[in-house]
């Protein structure tokens, strides 16, 4: 008898365990999941999902952008843990904006303004300071993780960005931001060179990194002869560059596989990040270059 109450308890501990591993693989799978089962019974949802905002985009928000020179958009859920991990250098931040003239502070949140200044707990931010906004108009505008904080010129234009929990020095950058202002995206954008392989085979291999931006799943290594070649995805750059690349080398982005546009924007946010060498690889030069 008590041997079968034993080996019940150890089936319930298994049973549990079980349970555990599977809710743990569902949820880790969710998004995929999610997607088949919209696919099955409410048809075919979007293939691709809206791309991250990046350095230079145009900000699509019913704000009157002109009233500020420094814009600084915070975008923040309750249910954020990050953001909420984020709260002392949410203070600071926010000393900043209240000290500079020509900056205000702008937070996107999914709850009511009320509600979000309660759960804020920063000092100086109130309701007006709040747009409410829901999950999918916000992913659409390309903001498609909290935190993510932006700063915004008088165009709407992206200056920089910053996702999810910053590191000591990217809040450092962040402030610094904040009093001196980023320089326009028109000014780092001449700061970027182009080149074509001819110009790129010619340069000391040991002093330049290639870094391809396409998505992994289309990143098809090539030969370069000896120069390190790296994959990293547009949207990772802000994140992976400063841990993986060094400031000293001589950074050379393939535009030969994605908009040049959004290879000028990758470009700008490097710049931005304080990568002084950073060139374009182009099939063609173009005539004004």
């Amino acid at each position: 008898m008590i041997k079968t109450r034993t080996l019940y308890k150890i089936w319930d501990v298994m049973l549990i365990g079980m349970i555990a591993v599977v809710a743990f693989q569902v949820r880790a799978e969710w998004p995929r999941l999610s997607y088949s089962i919209k696919s099955l019974f409410f048809g075919q949802p979007p293939t691709k999902p809206p791309e991250p905002l990046t350095v230079g985009a145009q900000l699509s928000l019913s704000v009157d952008w002109s009233q500020k020179s420094k814009n600084i958009l915070l975008a923040v859920s309750k249910s954020c843990a990050y953001c909420g991990a984020s709260f002392g250098f949410y203070e600071r931040l926010v000393d900043h904006v209240r000290q500079t003239p020509d900056a205000r502070l702008i937070v996107l949140s999914p709850d009511l303004p009320d509600e979000t200044v309660t759960w804020f707990k920063v000092p100086g931010v109130d309701a007006s300071d709040v747009y409410q906004i829901d999950h999918r108009t916000r992913t659409n505008l390309g903001i498609v993780v909290t935190p993510t904080l932006l700063l915004v010129d008088r165009a709407g234009l992206v200056g920089a960005a910053w996702y999810g929990q910053l590191t000591a020095n990217e809040e450092l950058t962040a402030l610094k931001a904040v009093k001196e202002g980023a320089a326009s995206v028109e000014s780092h954008a001449t700061l970027l060179r182009e080149m074509t392989e001819e110009g790129l085979r010619s340069l000391k291999k040991d002093s330049v990194v290639i870094i391809n931006p396409i998505d992994q799943a289309r990143f098809v290594r090539k030969d370069w002869s000896g120069i390190r070649l790296i994959n990293i995805p547009a949207n990772e750059l802000s994140v992976r560059a400063p841990v993986e690349i060094s400031r000293s080398v001589q950074v050379v982005l393939d535009c030969t596989e994605i908009r040049l546009q959004r290879c000028r924007s990758a470009g700008i946010g490097l710049l931005r990040q304080d990568y002084n060498n950073v060139s374009l690889l182009v099939a063609h030069q173009t005539p004004s270059q």
